[in-house]
Formats: C-alpha cells, sequence, structure tokens
C-alpha cells in the first residue's frame, strides 16, 4: 500500500478519479496531520473496518447480550427511562439530549459539531493495551 501511495505521489500527471484517496492527497498539502505513513494507516483502517459488516456487529450484539442478560436490562432500563420521559410517547427518533442521557451506552462521549467518525471497533476494542481481557464480552468496560 506504501508503495502504491508513493507512486501516485511521484506521479503528478496521473489523472484523478476523484475518489477518497485522491481527497487525501489533495488534503495532505493543507492538513499537517496528513503525511505518507498516516494515510496508509488510514486505508489500512478502511479495508479492515470494512471486513466487519453491519449484520456481523448485530449478531455479535444479539449474541452478547442473550448471554449477558445483565447487560442486556441494563440498556433496556436506560432506554425504557428515556421513553417515560417523552412528551410524545408516539415520537420515533431520538433526541439530542436523549442520546447525551444514556451513560450505559455512551459512557460520556460527544462527538464535536462538524467532526467524521471513522470507527475501526476491531482496532479499538481488540487492543489488550486498551482493555484487559479485551475478548471477553464486558460493556461495563466503559463505567
Amino acid at each position: 500500500m506504501k508503495g502504491l501511495l508513493k507512486g501516485i505521489l511521484e506521479s503528478p500527471d496521473q489523472t484523478c478519479s476523484g475518489d477518497f484517496l485522491d481527497q487525501v492527497i489533495k488534503d495532505m498539502k493543507t492538513e499537517k496531520f496528513l503525511n505518507e505513513d498516516f494515510i496508509v494507516k488510514v486505508l489500512f483502517g478502511l479495508f479492515f473496518a470494512s471486513s466487519d459488516s453491519f449484520s456481523s456487529a448485530t449478531t455479535l450484539a444479539f449474541k452478547f447480550l442473550s448471554d449477558h442478560p445483565a447487560a442486556l436490562e441494563e440498556l433496556r432500563a436506560e432506554h425504557e427511562a428515556i421513553l417515560r420521559k417523552r412528551e410524545n410517547p408516539d415520537q420515533f427518533s431520538l433526541a439530542w439530549d436523549e442520546y447525551k442521557s444514556m451513560t450505559f451506552t455512551l459512557s460520556g462521549y460527544t462527538i464535536p459539531r462538524g467532526w467524521t467518525i471513522m470507527l475501526i471497533t476491531p482496532a479499538l476494542q481488540l487492543n489488550p493495551e486498551t482493555f484487559k481481557d479485551p475478548l471477553a464480552f464486558n460493556p461495563w468496560r466503559w463505567k
């Protein structure tokens, strides 16, 4: 991947296709943190992240929550409390204040306005330097 990036950077006459890589290369001129090593890591991260599909994540969520009823009960209590506080019980979407009130689900993280989030879940969740016994299902680790 590094060789591919170097080849593109060394061939300024190469036609741009307007894809993600072209945009990142363009942004290298204005963003100091963007360097070749960083871009290679981001590209690897995108390839790695794309290997985990929504259906896999949903299946694992159902599996782990069914294996750990205490976690399911805490999530249920948190979300039922949100529903009880609503003025309009037919409201379908989640309001910002409701989102921020989910202490078990979110554990105090706020995404600043204008940010783009690219989450590579396995890189975060399976890192033993981040979490002790990362392969164990433990939603309380974020409390």
